[in-house]
This record gives structure tokens, C-alpha cells and sequence, in this order.
């Protein structure tokens, strides 16, 4: 059995910010060891796809996301962040997950959703009615009602937030004094 693995990680992390105590993007950047989340998620078996969809604000963001993200194996999809809001994570991650559905995935392979958002629940019910096991994998708070009575398989990780996630604490700015 091989896993198909399909991360949010803007939906990821910023619920995780939140069961650490820093709702606020100000107060601290939720860091994912994604090494750790593929490894947990794969049984440490090489996934047939790794996928990761998310967002940034700036360039520096980007970089180390994308560096962090492909070291651990995981094929990074990140938008831009345009007026404080997120477009295209979502659809994108479907769009592939969906795709991959027909091109990589075979009899006895286990689709991975790593979000708790409720927007997934048309593409989760399609996968299952083809037959496709469909598991969802986030934190037990912040899973949408919805997904819990879906039907599919669900993993918990609050367990492992601490191995998963770590608050970065933003750098303060130092301003030059003008004479």
C-alpha cells in the first residue's frame, strides 16, 4: 500500500499557531517539521505523491518554505498572499489530488488529506465513490464538522503537535536613527 499525500499547509498551520497560543500572525510563525508529517503519514515508506499547497507574504517566506518543503520530499505549490488573503490553495490542491485519482493512484493506495476544512468534502465524497480509501489527517480541533461524518478514515495529530510544529517568533526590526 502506497500513500498519496496532499497537504494544506496554510490550513495546517495556522490552526496549529492557534492550539499554541499565538492566533496572530505577529506573535509568532508556525513552523512544520514536514519531514517528521510525511514520515508519520507514510509509515516510513517513499509516498507515491507528496504534494503541499500553501501561501506566502514574502520572497524570504517563499524560499524557505518551498527549501523545507522539497527536502522533505514534498512537490511545493505556494501563492502569494495578496491583500492579506488566500486564493488558489484550495482549488489547486484539489485540481491535483483529483488528477492524481485517475494517473497515480492503484487498488490498495491510501489518499491523505492533511486539512480540516470543509471545502474538501465534495472531493473526498467523489474519491470514496470511486472506491478510493480516503483518510484525513489534522489536529482534533479545528476538523470540520462535516469531515468528522463523512465516513473517512480520520488521524489525529494532536499528539505529535510538539514533533510537528514549532512557533518562530517574528524578528524584531531595528530602525537606524536619522540624523
Amino acid at each position: 500500500m502506497a500513500s498519496l499525500i496532499y497537504v494544506d499547509d496554510s490550513n495546517l498551520r495556522a490552526t496549529a499557531r492557534e492550539l499554541l497560543g499565538s492566533p496572530h500572525w505577529q506573535l509568532g510563525i508556525a513552523v512544520c517539521n514536514y519531514k517528521a508529517l510525511q514520515e508519520m503519514l507514510s509509515f516510513g515508506e517513499p509516498p507515491k505523491a507528496a504534494r503541499i499547497y500553501g501561501s506566502f507574504r514574502s520572497a524570504a517566506e517563499r524560499h524557505a518554505l518551498v527549501v523545507e518543503a522539497s527536502k522533505a520530499g514534498f512537490a511545493p505549490s505556494f501563492v502569494k498572499r495578496l491583500q492579506d488573503r488566500e486564493k488558489g490553495v484550495d482549488t489547486a490542491l484539489v485540481a491535483d489530488l483529483i488528477s492524481d485519482s485517475f494517473t497515480s493512484y492503484e487498488a490498495g493506495d491510501e489518499v491523505i488529506i492533511v486539512a480540516g476544512d470543509g471545502d474538501y468534502l465534495p472531493a473526498i465524497n467523489r474519491l470514496k465513490g470511486r472506491g478510493i480509501s480516503v483518510s484525513v489527517a489534522f489536529w482534533e480541533r479545528g476538523l470540520a464538522d462535516s469531515i468528522r461524518r463523512s465516513g473517512c478514515n480520520l488521524v489525529s495529530l494532536q499528539s505529535n503537535l510538539k514533533d510537528l510544529i514549532r512557533l518562530q517568533r517574528p524578528k524584531k526590526k531595528h530602525f537606524k536613527a536619522v540624523a
